[in-house]
C-alpha cells in the first residue's frame, strides 16, 4: 500500500523528518511530497518515491505579467489530478501550515493525518496534543517538546527511535559547517577562522575541512585556506561524516546528516535557532547557545540587536573547550553567561530531552532541562 507524508518545509527539516516517516511508513511505500527546490533529497534517499510540489514554478509564473490568471490555477489542478493517480492509501500531514492545509482537502485518501481544509474551513484538531504543536511551533516561545516528539503525538504515531553518536576518536577528520540558511544564525567568520587556526595548533595531526556548496567559495576564500575548502553535494557531505571525528556546525541540514549517520556533533544554536525544537534527534550531540532575551527571534524577521548579540557571546575558547572535553568523556563545563551548554540525551517519556551540563562559578548546576 502507498503512504503519502506532505513535507513542503525547509531542507533541514524534511531531513530531521526521515526518521519518522520511517518509522511511520513501515509496510508502505513510501511517497514523500516536497517544495521543488529540494529535488536533490531523491539522490539522498532513493528508497522513498519523492514528489516535487511545484512552489517556484507556481511563483514565477504567477509573477509573469503575459500570463493568463487563470494558468497557475490549471497547473496546481494538472499537478493534483496527477498525484492523485497514484491511490494513496494513507497521507500524513508533517507540514501543519495553511498551505499544505489545502493541499490535504485536493489529495484523495481513505486516511488522512494532520491539519486539514475540508471544503469551507479548517477541519478542528483532533486532539489536544495536535493545539499543542499549533501553538507552540507557531511562535517563538521555547517548547516542552523536541519537534518529532510532538509532531508523531499530534499524528498519534510513536516517537521514532533514538541513535547514540559513535566514538570516532580513531578517525583525524574535523568538518566545520560555517554557513547557514539564515544570516541571523551564523557565527563570525572571523571565529570560525580563529577556531580553524587553533585546533589545527593543538590538534595538528588533525584535518581540519570547511564544507560548503559551489555558491559559497567565494564568501570563504579571504577565511580559509584552498585545502581546507571542500565543495560538497548533500549526499557526498554524508559519506564524508561517516569517516570523520567531529562535526561543528550551525543549525543546518548538515547537523541533521550527522545525526543521521550517528557522528559526534557540537551545534551552534543561534538566532532563530531553537534548541527545545529542533535540535538534531540523537543521542549525544553538544548545542552551545547563548540565553538572552530576544532569543530565539523569528525566522521571518533581521536581527533586532545593534549587534549580533548571541554570535558575539559564544567565544572561540568555550567550543574549544568543548572539543578537548569530548576528547576526555568530560561531562561538566565551566562557561561564562550567557553561554550555555546542553546536551541532547534519551527520555523515556518523548524520546529526547536536553540537558544543561554547564557549571557556574566552580558549582555544578547541571539541571534538566524541560523534555524536549
Amino acid at each position: 500500500m502507498k503512504k503519502l507524508f506532505v513535507s513542503l518545509l525547509r531542507l533541514g527539516d524534511v531531513i530531521m523528518q526521515k526518521p519518522l516517516i520511517e518509522s511511520a511508513g513501515v509496510g508502505h511505500e513510501i511517497h514523500i511530497l516536497i517544495n521543488d527546490e529540494f529535488a536533490q533529497l531523491a539522490h539522498l534517499y532513493p528508497q522513498f518515491k519523492f514528489h516535487l510540489f511545484p512552489r517556484k514554478y507556481l511563483q514565477n509564473l504567477i509573477n509573469r505579467p503575459e500570463t493568463s490568471l487563470l494558468a497557475p490555477f490549471e497547473e496546481l489542478r494538472h499537478f493534483m489530478t496527477e498525484l492523485n493517480k497514484h491511490g494513496f492509501r494513507e497521507v500524513v500531514n508533517m507540514t501543519h501550515t495553511k498551505l499544505s492545509a489545502y493541499v490535504m482537502d485536493q489529495i484523495e485518501a481513505p486516511i488522512k493525518r494532520g491539519l486539514e481544509f475540508q471544503k469551507d474551513r479548517f477541519k478542528a484538531f483532533d486532539n489536544d496534543d495536535q493545539k499543542y504543536f499549533n501553538e507552540t511551533f507557531s511562535s517563538n516561545t521555547r517548547s516542552q517538546m523536541h519537534y518529532l516528539a510532538a509532531l508523531s503525538k499530534s499524528l498519534a504515531l510513536p516517537a521514532p527511535r533514538l541513535k547514540n553518536v559513535e566514538d570516532r576518536r580513531s578517525y583525524d577528520t574535523v568538518y566545520l559547517q560555517v554557513l547557514t540558511s539564515d544570516a541571523k544564525k551564523n557565527w563570525h567568520l572571523q571565529n570560525w577562522q580563529e577556531l580553524a587556526i587553533r585546533l589545527n595548533q593543538i590538534q595538528p595531526d588533525w584535518k581540519i575541512k570547511v564544507l560548503c556548496a559551489d555558491f559559497e567559495v567565494e564568501k570563504l576564500q579571504g577565511y580559509f585556506s584552498e585545502d581546507q575548502i571542500e565543495v560538497a553535494s548533500l549526499l557526498e557531505v554524508r559519506e564524508k561524516l561517516r569517516t570523520s571525528r567531529l562535526l561543528i556546525s550551525g543549525d543546518t541540514s548538515i547537523a541533521h546528516l550527522a545525526a543521521e549517520t550517528s557522528t559526534p556533533a557540537i551545534i551552534l544554536s543561534l538566532g532563530s535557532s531553537d534548541y527545545t525544537k529542533t535540535m538534531p534527534w540523537i543521542h549525544g550531540h553538544w548545542i552551545l547557545t547563548a540565553e538572552i532575551a530576544c532569543s530565539p527571534c523569528s525566522h521571518s524577521v533581521q536581527c533586532s540587536q545593534a549587534l549580533h548579540e548571541c554570535a558575539e557571546s559564544i567565544r572561540v575558547s568555550s567550543v574549544l573547550s568543548v572539543v578537548n572535553g569530548l576528547e576526555r568523556d568530560q561531562y561538566a563545563y565551566s562557561l561564562a553567561k550567557p553561554e550555555v551548554l546542553y546536551r541532547t540525551e534519551f527520555d523515556p517519556q518523548n524520546g529526547m530531552k536536553t540537558v544543561n551540563h554547564s557549571n557556574v562559578g566552580g558549582q555544578d548546576v547541571s539541571k534538566h532541562t524541560n523534555v524536549l
